[in-house]
């Protein structure tokens, strides 16, 4: 029998612990977060495979669902989970970058 997967978690950013409960994606390792509230850009920390486990009250669906890494590792970072993962990512301008077609 599967395990429950719990879909919601409670990110809270390490800058200025505003809390914000997010949906999951359970097809994708979201990587980048930005704090509603300060607009720090959130990142896994080293070790983590997306922002849920880094900084979430609940890990990542595939790592709830790899019972043999007991929440450490088993999504992007192991070649059988790998294939399954996509990524996202998102250029940010500032003034001082130059902006490309």
């Amino acid at each position: 029998m599967m395990p429950e997967v719990i879909l919601q978690s409670v990110l809270t950013c390490p800058e200025c612990g505003h809390k914000k409960t997010e949906s999951m994606p359970t097809d994708a390792c979201q990587w980048y977060y930005e704090c509603e509230q300060c607009h720090t850009l959130l990142k896994p920390k080293a070790g983590d495979c997306c922002v849920y486990c880094s900084y979430g009250s609940v890990p990542c669906p595939p790592i709830q669902l790899t019972t043999e890494s007991k929440g450490k590792g088993g999504c992007c970072g192991t070649q059988t989970l790998y294939a399954s993962c996509q990524f996202t990512i998102t250029i940010l301008h500032t003034p001082s970058s130059p902006r490309y077609p």
